[in-house]
């Protein structure tokens, strides 16, 4: 029996990522069997346990190896971002060595190739302080990502063919060839995953608007203002809903287990965060923008300017969003004609992600290619 080796980057979002990395591979080759080498992360990443223990007893073929930790010489890699954000990667060595302060310092615009200008606070929180040991570990992985002999991006061609282009060029490693790289997909998960809610309690969960749903319970305060006619505001802990109808209620989608297409969510009230935004696309579902924490103001920035299928929320200075502003923008998409213009957008990425994961799709394509290269098939 052939054997698949993956070793995903800690935390839940990316273990689900790897996950269904896996599953597609089973669904083409059920022969093949899957190891997925878990570390001893040197942060808190949440539980993961209830989701490990599901996977493992619905898909015998997949087992999950605990390693404490270590360094793995890497051949290939799968980047379970977007390409905009590998595009960042591949330049960041380029603009580490062109300054000495730290991005939280810098009151600028970064300019890289194949993706629209990003504020450099805008850029991970683990990157900021360029004094971080983070910091350190992403400069260090950037510097190798162009050694590498191929990269499986967790996207779709259509939905990013800028920066795909940037990167297949050689423009975004700064004239350091980046190796191959396909965009193999297969980061969205197939369905709901009950029993891994625990890893949200540091996670900020997202809204389903339109959803029959109750509203979402939050771990801390996220919305100030006072109620009025038409909309609930039960308690901080709650997102609040409308209880008219059309109106904006909310369902935990923790790790985006599926539940944006499962619940017919028209509109989407998102941190973000890629498997999120994946799973939106390509269930067709239009997006308002509210990034919180890790690499989601740089996953705003792609969305709303150059993929098109996101507005964006206002914040106040003090990282506040009011509930005024969330009606604002969702009714914006509801309503608009620029939300209409998202709302055919969004439409037609979900249709070119599906022609590019069928047969002879720009995904499925070079997936195929690469299993096949890799184990001489």
């Amino acid at each position: 029996m052939e054997s698949v080796d993956l070793y995903p980057t800690p935390g839940m979002g990316h273990l689900i990522s790897m996950v269904e990395l896996g599953k597609l591979r089973l669904k083409h080759r059920p022969s093949f069997s899957i190891s997925i080498l878990i570390v001893t992360p040197p942060y808190n990443t949440g539980s993961t346990a209830p989701y490990l223990s599901h996977v493992s007893s619905t898909f015998p073929s997949i087992a999950f190896l605990h390693l404490p930790t270590i360094s793995l010489p890497l051949d290939s890699y799968f980047f379970r971002s977007g390409t905009a954000c590998l595009a960042f990667f591949l330049y960041f060595p380029f603009i580490h060595n062109q300054t000495t302060k730290s991005f939280k310092d810098l009151n600028i615009h970064l300019h890289i190739p194949g993706i629209p200008p990003v504020l450099a606070s805008d850029t991970s929180k683990s990157m900021l302080d360029r004094e971080d040991k983070a910091y350190e570990f992403f400069l260090n992985m950037s510097a190798h990502l162009p050694r590498l002999a191929g990269i499986i991006i967790n996207t779709f061609e259509a939905l990013e063919p800028r920066a795909i282009k940037t990167i297949s060029d050689g423009i975004a490693a700064n004239g350091r060839s980046s190796g191959g790289g396909g965009c193999g997909g297969g980061g969205v998960p197939e369905r709901t995953v009950e029993g891994d809610r625990n890893w949200v309690r540091e996670e900020w969960e997202e809204v389903l608007v339109g959803s029959t749903q109750p509203a979402v319970r939050r771990s801390e305060p996220a919305i100030s203002a006072t109620s009025r006619p038409g909309y609930e505001f039960s308690s901080p802990r709650w997102i609040f809903g409308s209880n008219q109808g059309e109106g904006f209620c909310g369902e935990d989608v923790g790790a985006s287990g599926g539940r944006v297409e499962s619940q017919l969510g028209r509109r989407f009230v998102t941190h973000c965060g890629w498997n999120s935004v994946l799973e939106a696309v390509c269930a067709g579902v239009p997006m308002v923008a509210w990034p919180l924490y890790a690499g989601q103001r740089f996953n705003r920035v792609v969305m709303v300017e150059e993929m098109k299928v996101a507005l964006s929320m206002e914040e106040s200075e003090e990282g506040f969003v009011t509930a005024t502003e969330v009606e604002k923008r969702v009714r914006e998409l509801m309503e608009s004609e620029e939300g209409k213009s998202l709302r055919l957008q969004v439409t037609a990425m979900k249709e070119a992600g599906e022609a590019a994961m069928s047969d002879g799709g720009s995904s499925r394509t070079p997936l195929t290619e690469f299993v096949k290269s890799s184990y001489g098939l």
